[in-house]
């Protein structure tokens, strides 16, 4: 599905909003701050959206905070296979483990800019391709939070959010999608 006025993004924009949501899916799991120098030293920090940036300053983030944090998982998964590091999107009926994309993101630390530098986008066919596919799953659950076919809305809305603002439908930043079609 094409978006009309689709501009994909950068495969830099992905690998650094990749960097971005690894510290926010996983900051419920360190103190407070862990992130953020590290964010700054990277020119990163401005990246985070207001959301992002409530979470990462909060002395004790709120259980609502730790709870959107760890639905990012999703997102996340979504640019790593975007970007040809995560072989292939897991089924909307399951919940990605967080553990197992960071795994993916070991290298990355010491070498960030290489990371930055070195990533690709699949083809946007793929992703034009995977969109619609979110988009029809998101009808089938009809507000519901698990559609006939077992798909989570947690996950399929978190799929919808990440392609959306990569194939840039709308111009929207990150957190600012609009979740119409």
């Amino acid at each position: 599905m094409r978006l009309r006025s689709s501009r994909l993004r950068t495969a830099q924009e992905v690998a650094r909003r990749v960097l971005v949501l690894s510290c926010v899916a996983s900051a419920h799991q360190f103190p407070a701050g862990t992130f953020n120098d590290w964010l700054r030293r990277w020119h990163l920090w401005n990246e985070l959206s207001a959301l992002e940036t409530e979470l990462l300053t909060a002395a004790e983030p709120s259980e609502q905070q730790r709870i959107n944090a760890t639905w990012r998982s999703e997102a996340l998964q979504v640019l790593l296979w975007a970007l040809g590091r995560w072989e292939r999107l897991l089924p909307m009926s399951e919940l990605v483990a967080l553990d197992d994309l960071m795994e993916l993101l070991r290298d990355p630390w010491p070498g960030t800019v290489a990371f930055l530098m070195s990533q690709q986008l699949r083809d946007v066919r793929e992703l034009e391709d995977e969109f619609a596919q979110v988009i029809a799953a998101r009808d089938r659950l009809r507000g519901e939070d698990v559609g006939p076919d077992g798909s989570v809305a947690g996950v399929v809305l978190e799929r919808y959010e990440t392609l959306k603002w990569m194939l840039n439908g709308d111009g929207a930043a990150w957190d600012e999608v609009s979740l119409e079609t």
